[in-house]
């Protein structure tokens, strides 16, 4: 605004001094007054240009940086770790919704829309409320959270056949649980019956074929035991 008076002062000064130096009155011409307010308008004009292309350029600016922002956040809240037990993930993808929920309502609030912040919250209270009936349920039932993952499975049933969810979802957790516990005995019972034969196997060659280190009590001799000792066999034989 400074520089538009002193643009709008010097004008005036000049068309002063234009009129002195001549002494000349224009009577179909404009007026001084005309003339001076022509030449604060052009000063305004080019001030104002100047502000709105600085502003424009300032908005664009700060457009790309929040852009860039929410770019690298969402990025950073997509990125899922890695977890060795389902039961641990499940527990993330919970606390993940819950950050969507409460950042809604950070934003309902930065633009004072008490309305939506009311809706976010209600929407955050629904899923503590869901996260708290599972923890009951797991608790509750003997096989536990395997009933949970079976009981969420099921999107299909309503909540008025909630009862009969939960019963088919017992059903085909012990069906799961027993189809792993008889997986696990097949593996032992084959394990076993190898390592029987193996065993077996190698008793029937040690017993035949007795180790060079070791010799037959009744003779001295190595190559056998004394149960089928040759010459034990023959003193025998010959008592009889």
């Amino acid at each position: 605004m400074v520089a538009f008076f002193i643009i709008a002062l010097g004008s005036l000064e000049h068309l002063c001094s234009f009129h002195h130096q001549k002494g000349i009155i224009y009577h179909n011409k404009m007026s001084i007054t005309e003339q001076i307010n022509t030449a604060i308008k052009d000063a305004l004009a080019q001030s104002l240009g100047t502000i709105v292309e600085e502003t424009t350029k300032e908005v664009k600016r700060s457009m790309q940086d929040d852009v860039t922002d929410t770019i690298v956040k969402k990025v950073r809240q997509e990125q899922v770790p890695t977890f060795k037990k389902k039961f641990n993930s499940d527990q993330y993808k919970h606390t993940k919704v819950m950050e969507k929920i409460m950042s809604k309502i950070n934003s309902n609030l930065e633009a004072n829309d008490i309305t939506k912040a009311k809706e976010s919250t209600s929407e955050g209270m629904k899923e503590i409320y869901k996260r708290q009936k599972l923890i009951q349920i797991a608790d509750r039932e003997e096989d536990g959270w395997e009933v949970i993952k079976c009981y969420q499975s099921d999107n299909l049933a309503s909540d008025s056949e909630d009862e009969k969810r939960l019963n088919k979802s017992r059903r085909q957790a012990k069906q799961n649980k027993k189809e792993a516990r008889t997986r696990r005995l097949n593996y032992r019972k084959k394990f076993d019956q190898n390592g029987s034969r193996d065993y077996t196997s190698n008793s029937f060659y040690s017993t035949r074929y007795p180790p060079k280190d070791r010799s037959c009590y009744y003779c001295g001799k190595e190559g056998h035991f004394q149960y089928n000792c040759p010459v034990k066999r023959s003193d025998l034989n010959k008592g009889h």
